[in-house]
């Protein structure tokens, strides 16, 4: 091939990936129309989002913003739900509906913190193992190997209870049991795509390595990888949840929904509604995520689509 053939394929390539877009930009609207489930996780996620994103900018909006903290109202404790406070008061009588839903902000940005660092270091190390291959790729394979011999949550709360207490914590121990799976998957697509001839089409004009592996094959790699993370915000709010339950995630009076739950299951059952809520609100979120994500697997992985009816035009 030489010089001037590889630069008209990749003008080719790149006219036919501006067709692929606008086709799956259709393809995204029939699925919307067409799966009322993954329309479904989307309103969730963007409802609990918008919440998320208020919490952020003005949480004065909030029904009893002081309760956010560690007010005490004596008044107040264990007050069941009522017009005034909807999900009812917690064991110091703070408002259990202004921390669940500054709760959201919370949670939301841990779980989302802990996979994009997973996704980071597993996209890297996958990428580099998959392209360089040779010594390297067994290197970097037997270390993600050895990470995945130990159970997730087990080595997380191992880490967590070296680090100690507190919700960064908890986010850099679950990220550390979480870079191996995107690792796995991003190798793959990597090995997959790096004998292309699109990829061989930019060596052949002089591309760097590096170059390469960040404009040629990490967009071709990263799409079942995205699918993959945006299905687990949902299970990385679960675990964040978990340590927190289990004393070892967010400290009081953070209010965390895991946190919230541990704080209110020494009251069970009798004042119910301290825990009931935030778990209802863990199950929204781990529901919407999971809609959502097989919604994205279907419009972005052809293996799992649910039909040739759907994709057509």
């Amino acid at each position: 091939m030489t010089y001037a053939s590889a630069k008209l394929v990749m003008k080719e390539l790149s006219r036919a990936r501006i067709r692929k877009l606008k086709m799956e930009l259709r393809y995204a609207l029939i699925l919307l129309k067409r799966s009322p489930l993954t329309l479904a996780g989307l309103i969730i996620i963007g409802t609990l989002s918008v919440i998320a994103l208020i919490c952020t900018i003005a949480p004065q909006i909030l029904p009893y913003p002081e309760d956010i903290g560690s007010a005490t109202h004596p008044e107040l404790l264990h007050c069941p739900p009522s017009p005034e406070h909807p999900f009812g008061c917690d064991y110091l009588g703070r408002d259990v509906l202004t921390r669940v839903i500054y709760g959201t902000k919370i949670s939301l940005y841990a779980g989302a913190l802990v996979v994009l660092l997973g996704l980071s270091l597993g996209t890297l190390i996958g990428l580099i193992a998959g392209y360089v291959g040779g010594i390297v790729d067994d290197v970097l394979m037997r270390i993600t190997d050895a990470f995945l011999s130990i159970p997730g949550l087990v080595l997380a709360l191992a880490i967590a209870a070296t680090l100690g207490r507190g919700l960064m914590n908890a986010i850099i121990a679950l990220a550390v049991t979480w870079w191996p799976w995107y690792a796995r998957l991003v190798r793959s697509c990597t090995l997959a795509v790096k004998n292309e001839l699109f990829v061989l089409a930019a060596r052949i004009m002089g591309a760097r390595s590096i170059v390469i592996m960040l404009k040629h094959i990490l967009p071709n790699a990263l799409g079942p990888a995205i699918i993959n993370a945006t299905l687990d915000l949902g299970f990385a709010i679960l675990a964040l949840a978990s340590l927190g339950f289990l004393g070892l995630g967010a400290t009081p009076p953070t209010p965390e929904w895991g946190a919230m739950i541990s704080e209110a299951r020494k009251y069970l059952p009798n004042m119910w509604w301290e825990a009931t809520f935030p778990g209802l609100m863990i199950f929204l979120a781990v529901l919407g995520f999971n809609l959502l994500g097989d919604g994205l697997r279907d419009l972005l992985d052809p293996k799992f689509r649910r039909g040739a009816r759907v994709w057509r035009i």
